[in-house]
């Protein structure tokens, strides 16, 4: 059982949780996992997607969604003690749909769990107050070909990209695992295309690193840091 899954154990006598991280496969595999755990039988997990009932419409969850849902949460579980509902991508619930969810989440029925799948944390504060959070740390692949892919925005002169990738970086809680996977691309590209040009970006993240470890001041490291990549 890994620390994270500990986390969850020990929590697991609430009934509400947001289950935070980027990768929402990953964490609808844990919301799964939480399931068997818990002894919960598949007929008895309810999950709602974000949807766009027309072309023209957006992709998000609405208030007719979650009355659904809190409807099928109010029968009788087929197996077991417990019904489990999964909010795929809850950010994209409307405010009308989080509105709805409130009551469910204040007066929860004891044989019902409701887990949250969050990317961002861009929920009503009153949702979040009502919910125990779990982190999961993002995973090293996405987070490297996510922020190498703004990189290569700020090489094409976009300044504002370079503050907002700056900016991101410096707030993210994964940093050091950000650098690690920076490392580990430009050591495989090292391989594929020798340059002095690899290896003095390797040297300025493995500088980055280090001054990260000393210092308060992580906005001017990683600025300097992108800055001299860039260069």
């Amino acid at each position: 059982m890994t620390d994270q899954k500990s986390k969850i154990s020990e929590k697991n006598t609430g009934s509400s949780f947001i289950f935070y991280g980027g990768d929402q496969e990953e964490l609808y595999r844990e919301a799964i996992l939480f399931a068997d755990s818990q002894k919960i039988s598949k007929f008895d997990i309810v999950e709602v997607q974000p949807e766009a009932p027309e072309k023209t419409s957006k992709f998000e969850i609405r208030i007719k969604q979650i009355r659904e849902l809190i409807s099928g949460l109010s029968r009788t579980p087929s197996q077991g003690k417990k019904k489990l509902a999964i909010i795929h991508d809850a950010d994209k619930m409307n405010e009308q749909a989080q509105n709805a969810l409130l009551k469910t989440l204040e007066e929860p029925a004891k044989s019902v769990v409701i887990i949250l799948l969050s990317s961002n944390l861009k929920l009503l504060p009153t949702i979040i107050s009502r919910c125990q959070i779990v982190k999961f740390a993002a995973d090293k692949d996405q987070i490297e070909s996510n922020y190498f892919a703004e990189l290569g925005l700020i090489k094409n002169g976009n300044i504002k990209q370079f503050f907002a990738l700056a900016e991101k970086m410096t707030k993210d809680e994964n940093l050091p695992e950000i650098l690690e996977s920076w490392l580990g691309e430009f050591s495989r590209r090292m391989i594929k295309y020798p340059s002095v040009e690899i290896v003095d970006k390797i040297k300025i993240v493995f500088e980055a690193k280090d001054r990260l470890e000393k210092s308060t001041n992580k906005k001017l490291i990683i600025e300097n840091m992108l800055i001299k990549i860039i260069g």
